[in-house]
Order: C-alpha cells, then sequence, then structure tokens
C-alpha cells in the first residue's frame, strides 16, 4: 500500500513553488516534491490546481476563505477518490499475495510430489539394474555349467564308444579263437564217435559214453559262444552248432 503523501495541499503548494521558478514543470517533478505518491492521486490534483489559475488571475483579491473552501471540497472529493484508489490498491495487493501464497503452496506441492516420484523411480531403476545384474550372471553360470557338462558328456561318450571299440574288437578275436578251438574240439570228437561206433570191443563202449559227454559239453558251449557273438555283433553262430551237433550224431 502506497504511503499518503500527495495530500491536496501538498500538491498545491508544490505546483506553487514550481509555477513560481518561471519553467515548465510535470507530474515528476510535483511527485520529487511532494517525496511519493501515487499518479493516480498527483494527477487529478494538479489539473485541479490549473482550474484554479483562471480565477484566481481574474479575481486575484479572492478572500482566502473561498480558497480554502475550494481547496477543502475538492480535497474532500480526492480524499474520497484516493481512499478509493488506496482500497483498490489494498484488495488487488491482497489478492496478488493470496496468488503467491497458493502458487507458492501448489508449486511446493507439486514439487514434494515430483521428487518423490523421482525417488521412486531411481529405487526402481537401481532395483531393476540389481536384478539385471543377477539374472545376467545367473545365466553365465549356467551356460558355463552347461558348457562344461556337454564337453565332459562329449568326452565320456567319446571315451566310451572308443573303448567299446576296443572291447568289441578283443571279443571278437577271442570269439574267433574259441570258435577255431571248439571247430577243432569238435572235429576230433567226431572221428574218435565214428571210431567207436566201428570197434566191438569193451573200450569202444567206454569210449562211446565218454565221447558223448565231452559233446553234450561242446555243445554247450557253443550255444555260450553264440550267445556272446550276438552280443557284440558277431554273425549268429546257431547253424553251424546245428551242423556240428547233426554231425557228430550222423
Amino acid at each position: 500500500m502506497s504511503i499518503k503523501k500527495a495530500t491536496p495541499k501538498a500538491v498545491f503548494n508544490a505546483c506553487e513553488q514550481l509555477e513560481l521558478l518561471g519553467d515548465s514543470w510535470n507530474r515528476d517533478d510535483v511527485r520529487a516534491i511532494v517525496g511519493g505518491g501515487s499518479f493516480t492521486v498527483i494527477d487529478p490534483l494538479i489539473q485541479a490546481w490549473r482550474k484554479l489559475q483562471p480565477a484566481r488571475e481574474v479575481a486575484p483579491s479572492v478572500p482566502a476563505d473561498v480558497l480554502i473552501q475550494v481547496a477543502a471540497s475538492i480535497e474532500q472529493k480526492i480524499s474520497s477518490y484516493i481512499a478509493e484508489v488506496d482500497e483498490r490498491d489494498r484488495v488487488r495487493e491482497e489478492t496478488l499475495i493470496a496468488l503467491n501464497e497458493n502458487a507458492a503452496i501448489e508449486f511446493e506441492k507439486k514439487e514434494t510430489e515430483l521428487e518423490s516420484q523421482l525417488e521412486a523411480s531411481q529405487q526402481s531403476n537401481h532395483y531393476l539394474e540389481a536384478e539385471l545384474a543377477r539374472i545376467e550372471s545367473e545365466l553365465t553360470q549356467k551356460l558355463s555349467k552347461e558348457r562344461l557338462l556337454a564337453q565332459t558328456l562329449s568326452l565320456n561318450l567319446r571315451v566310451a564308444e572308443e573303448s567299446n571299440l576296443s572291447l568289441s574288437k578283443q571279443l571278437k578275436e577271442q570269439l574267433q579263437q574259441q570258435k577255431s578251438f571248439f571247430e577243432s574240439t569238435l572235429k576230433e570228437l567226431k572221428q574218435e564217435h565214428k571210431f567207436a561206433l566201428t570197434d566191438q570191443t569193451s573200450r569202444s563202449a567206454e569210449l562211446c559214453v565218454l565221447t558223448s559227454e565231452r559233446l553234450q559239453l561242446l555243445i554247450l558251449v557253443l550255444l555260450l559262444l553264440n550267445l556272446a557273438a550276438a552280443c557284440v555283433d558277431v554273425p549268429d553262430q546257431s547253424s553251424l552248432v546245428q551242423e556240428n551237433v547233426f554231425a557228430v550224431y550222423w
């Protein structure tokens, strides 16, 4: 609210002083002499003072009481106008203060909300970054373990294949040797059996019994060889066994 310095008397006195100087003057000069005040108050007072000047020139002997009454009347009107202006200034100032306070409150509230949202967003980002790092670490470890397991399985499989090939080769060789041995033995038994059939002595009967026992044992062994040969991918020996057995009895 402006300080009430620009009273009618003060403005009139300032106008009188400036007029006596003989130089042109304006409202800024009046305001400077008065020491402040609003131009909305100073301008009407200057205009009133100027309107009173012709009356003083025509009747310079106008009693001072009349001029004081005129000035008092003008001051009363100006005072009412000043009071109205001051009231408008006060209302405007209060409104501006209230608007500024509301704006400050809303700004502070919005700032608090934004800071809270920013903090929550930062915390969420930190959590997501930590979670991403953890998942990447787990995936890396899992891939390393799976890669190591695959390499181990591949190595074990290769070793097993090589071992199976070597074992199969050895079994085939052993079966072939056993086959040759028992075929030779079967051939000898066949000859002994034929010899026993032509010999009529008591020794020939004993030999027949012995030959029959050995033949049964040989048949059992050949059957086992046939089963083993099937396990190691050796051609089926069942026809050979049957052929040899029939050859012995015939």
